[in-house]
């Protein structure tokens, strides 16, 4: 397996004290990681640091072999998909997923074509006329994992994308992100507080806390023999 994405000593702190340090990590193509930690922990600002959103005060981060920092986020090989869904309300579901395609200048029968792939992956196929006012709350964040998949990232960041939703609905969640992954074989770095979500999803889990890497392990070993 190839290393898909590689943080190397990574290092954000801000003014309250709060941030990372020295942080390094890789993780293989096809790979799902979750970063796991309290509030605070720092795993959200390694999540941004990867999609662009933070400058890092030193380190690197490096995506198939070549080095992200410089780039923007709309650059770089990532989409996110955030805890609020940020989708355009006044948009049909069909457009807010289109979107992406059409800045990038893809054709109409093709952005229609993988629309419709998207739609189908996230069990959506029905709701492309719809607006997000007119979705349920896991039907929304459906929609934004489908917008990102659209972009077809080299890795998939995902902040804690199900907090929101109900128990009942983050467990279907959790499984359907997992039948994604592996239909797509697509690499992604997910962010979560809940032990049980970490464990339930993961190929390898990285407690945080204050800052640091605390464990790297499978979730079997990190259940069986915690540090």
């Amino acid at each position: 397996m190839s290393i898909q994405l590689s943080i190397r000593e990574l290092t954000k702190r801000f003014k309250t004290g709060d941030g990372v340090k020295g942080i390094s990590l890789d993780v293989m193509k096809g790979e799902l990681v979750t970063l796991l930690g309290p509030s605070g922990c720092g795993k959200t600002t390694v999540l941004r640091s990867i999609g662009g959103f933070l400058d890092p005060d030193s380190g690197d981060i490096q995506i198939q072999g070549k080095s992200v920092l410089k780039l923007p986020p709309e650059k770089r090989p990532t989409a996110m998909v955030f805890q609020s869904y940020n989708l355009w309300p006044h948009m049909t579901v069909y457009d807010n997923l289109a979107f992406g395609l059409k800045i990038r200048k893809v054709k109409k029968a093709e952005i229609d074509r993988q629309v419709k792939e998207a739609l189908a992956l996230v069990r959506l196929e029905s709701a492309e006329r719809k607006t997000p006012g007119q979705l349920s709350g896991g039907q929304q964040q459906r929609v934004a994992l489908a917008r990102a998949l659209l972009l077809k990232p080299d890795v998939l960041l995902l902040d804690e994308p199900f907090s929101a939703l109900d128990a009942k609905l983050r467990m279907e969640m959790r499984e359907e992100l997992r039948d994604i992954q592996t239909q797509t074989g697509m690499t992604m770095v997910f962010v979560t507080h809940d032990q049980e979500e970490a464990l339930s999803i993961s190929d390898r889990i990285v407690v945080m806390n204050a800052g640091r890497i605390e464990q790297l392990s499978s979730p079997q070993e990190i259940y069986d023999k915690p540090q």
